[in-house]
């Protein structure tokens, strides 16, 4: 990659953290908002699939993007992360995909565009 992502809090172990706090507190609040599911089982899901797939995303970002594709890659990450961790709402949150396919991009959302706006990327 011939750019570095400039927040200190970019490192790997950071963005997770931050990750997991956005997307359990994300996850938690639809799920009270929607009545779809419980608060804690849908933060325990969106705990439980960003652990699965963070590390792969994390790497697969900064082997893959340029500075052109940057916005590109995150994109494909993103999508396919969201696929993934709808399976983790579907085991422990709500039976219909689309709900569970509606919890990973709210918590995906969040937590992605937190992370571009701390690095100065939007």
């Amino acid at each position: 990659m011939d750019f570095e992502l400039t927040n200190t809090l970019a490192t790997q172990t950071g963005a997770l953290a931050w990750s997991l706090v956005i997307e359990a507190s994300t996850a938690a609040a639809l799920a009270s908002w929607t009545g779809w599911g419980t608060p804690g089982r849908a933060a325990i899901a969106a705990i439980a699939g960003t652990l699965a797939t963070h590390g792969f995303a994390w790497s697969y970002v900064l082997e893959h993007a340029e500075v052109e594709t940057f916005a590109l890659v995150v994109l494909q990450v993103e999508a396919t992360v969201v696929v993934i961790e709808s399976l983790a709402y579907r085991l422990l949150v709500c039976a219909p995909i689309v709900r569970c396919l509606a919890f990973s991009v709210a918590a995906n959302a969040m937590s992605a565009g937190f992370g571009l706006l701390m690095n100065g990327l939007v």
